[in-house]
């Protein structure tokens, strides 16, 4: 006979219930406890490695492996060396990188070392692609990686004694994926002492596209250091780059801020020098004047192709040549021209005919008093007028000796390429004392003669 449902539970069952239910919660307890202390896999311990992989998956997901410049992110698990890069002194810096390559710089050392470079391709072991790399080699280049996939190199270095520094930090690499467009490649506009000029094609393909601009010091000791953000946002296709040293060389390279091709640089530029020394000022003086009296200073020449115009208002043939001169000019400057400019200097006897003919140009002028006008036509060997010396932007050497003649945009374009591309002269003292000498020989008389086109000296 059964128990109705209302019925108590004899002890037997009761206790059975009861080591029923403490089971339960005993089992949910083991179960949360094991969540809650479960520990992460082997790899993924370094927290520092957790957001290098997370950045990773971003930059796949919206640059298809684009690259990270200059970033040390954290390594796998191994030593602490390896995980925080102690000890080191020192860090590697990703010069570029295209579809199958990837060149790396770093400093020089202070000793006479032998590099290490290793590389990882995703969780790999490591791979010792190199030893031997000699002190004197700041910059390497592996080749046959593949597109659009994620490496990671370090860097460790050999002191005298045979000893093994800490490896550098791994440093995250990004190959290109096949297909990419590069930004277009930098050119130096003009330059100075102190400062260079850039320009690059503007990008149409995304309304306002905004540009970082970087820059890295040539030789040993720049390259050491990596690249340098010296524009962080830009609009314009074009930056002017302060605070330079004379006589030092530079690369630049650009990237776009947004777009699906964000952050991939363009292809540094060839060393671009800055002048060695003030030789504007040097040569003609500190100041320029304009017509109605006004002075600017002369180091606006700076890193531009000047052209010394010598002429005269009593000189017929000048007269003639000097309208197309103005011409011209203002014709290559509402061009965008503006890496050039003209300097009169004038032979005229009286200097209210100087100031009435200099009313007829739109360049500036060597000031008619003192004896620089006169140096300046025995310095450059000034025979005959018109004559317009081309300058070098470099030096301010003759870059041509006579522009005269016809005056057309592909002219222009010929001085530019030896204006630009004139070598420096590493001993100024020597070159000027031999311009001198010449200068001497060549202006012994002062009888000018005009005939034709042109007024020439003649020797008494």
């Amino acid at each position: 006979m059964g128990y109705p449902p209302s019925a108590t539970l004899t002890p037997t069952r009761r206790l059975n219930r009861e080591r029923l239910v403490l089971f339960t919660v005993l089992s949910a307890g083991l179960i949360l406890l094991s969540t809650i202390h479960r520990k992460e896999p082997e790899f993924l311990t370094s927290s520092a490695d957790k957001s290098s992989q997370n950045d990773f998956q971003v930059r796949m997901a919206q640059g298809h492996g684009r690259l990270v410049c200059g970033r040390t992110g954290g390594g796998m698990v191994g030593s602490k060396a390896e995980t925080q890069g102690e000890g080191a002194g020192y860090k590697m810096s990703v010069f570029a990188t295209t579809m199958d390559s990837a060149t790396f710089c770093w400093p020089k050392a202070p000793h006479d070392a032998v590099y290490e470079l290793q590389m990882r391709a995703g969780r790999e072991e490591w791979e010792s692609l190199s030893n031997d790399i000699p002190h004197a080699k700041v910059m390497v280049t592996k080749t046959g990686l593949d597109p659009a996939t994620h490496y990671h190199f370090r860097l460790r270095r050999r002191s005298p004694s045979g000893e093994w520094e800490p490896f550098t930090k791994p440093l995250p690499v990004s190959t290109l994926a096949v297909g990419m467009m590069r930004p277009s490649l930098p050119q130096p506009l003009s330059r100075s002492d102190n400062w260079i000029s850039l320009t690059w094609e503007a990008d149409n393909e995304v309304k306002n596209q905004k540009y970082k601009v970087e820059m890295m010091e040539a030789g040993e000791q720049g390259i050491g250091k990596g690249w340098k953000t010296v524009c962080p946002s830009t609009v314009t296709p074009g930056v002017r780059v302060k605070g330079l040293k004379a006589g030092r060389a530079y690369m630049f390279r650009v990237s776009r801020l947004s777009g699906p091709l964000a952050g991939i640089p363009s292809l540094a530029t060839d060393p671009v020098p800055t002048l060695h020394a003030q030789w504007y000022m040097n040569r003609l003086g500190n100041e320029l004047v304009k017509s109605g009296g006004k002075t600017i200073p002369t180091d606006c020449l700076g890193g531009k192709m000047v052209l010394l115009y010598f002429s005269a208002h009593w000189c017929p043939p000048c007269r003639q040549f000097t309208p197309m001169l103005a011409d011209f000019y203002n014709q290559m400057k509402a061009a965008g021209k503006d890496n050039f400019e003209i300097v009169f200097v004038s032979l005229d006897r009286e200097k209210s005919a100087f100031e009435e003919y200099l009313g007829t140009m739109p360049w500036p002028a060597i000031p008619y008093e003192g004896p620089l006008r006169q140096n300046l036509a025995q310095r450059f060997m000034v025979q005959g007028i018109p004559s317009l010396k081309v300058l070098s932007s470099v030096d301010g050497s003759v870059a041509v000796n006579n522009g005269v003649g016809a005056l057309t945009p592909e002219v222009f374009e010929s001085w530019e390429k030896v204006a630009y591309s004139a070598p420096v002269k590493q001993n100024e003292e020597d070159t000027t004392k031999t311009e001198k000498t010449q200068a001497s020989k060549s202006a012994g008389g002062k009888k000018w003669v005009c005939d034709g086109d042109k007024c020439e000296i003649v020797n008494d």
